[in-house]
């Protein structure tokens, strides 16, 4: 069973705002940043009573540095065979590899994703890191970790 978060003290104009937000979110969470929403909406649906602390509540967020979705240019035709060679041949070490959909790094610091295309002639990737030094870092794994599964692709991404 669904739990459902409590209404109790949100106005008319805050619930319709906030069913607006839910529905929203749960039609868009395609890409991994869209988690995000719906996530952290439910945190401050429940912990904000009135919704006026939403600025005090996001300020406790931590602040991270990262990038938008980067496409790298991959025929249709290559795009899953760059993606194996990356999940034979990639060192991500020391970060913790899940394979769900492409290859996302997980670090102490930050993440890297990068996955194919479902919609075009590319691969497409994202990073976040805990500080720009981070997210530096982990780009630049990423980037030796691609050029060496497939060292005629071109990387977009230097650092």
């Amino acid at each position: 069973q669904e739990s459902r978060p409590t209404t109790r003290g949100v106005n008319d104009s805050q619930r319709r705002l906030l069913v607006n937000v839910f529905a929203r979110a749960r039609e868009s969470a395609e890409a991994p940043g869209d988690y995000f929403l719906p996530r952290s909406s439910d945190q401050v649906w429940l912990r904000v009573d009135p919704i006026d602390d939403l600025p005090t509540l996001l300020a406790e967020f931590p602040k991270t540095a990262n990038t938008p979705e980067i496409k790298i240019p991959v025929s249709d035709r290559d795009k899953f065979e760059v993606m194996k060679r990356l999940a034979e041949k990639g060192d991500f070490s020391p970060g913790k590899i899940t394979n769900l959909d492409g290859i996302r790094v997980d670090y102490n610091d930050g993440w890297g994703l990068v996955r194919a295309s479902n919609t075009t002639p590319a691969l497409t990737a994202r990073f976040e890191g805990n500080s720009d030094e981070a997210l530096d870092r982990i780009r630049s794994q990423f980037r030796d970790q691609l050029k060496s599964a497939v060292p005629s692709l071109e990387v977009p991404f230097l650092c």
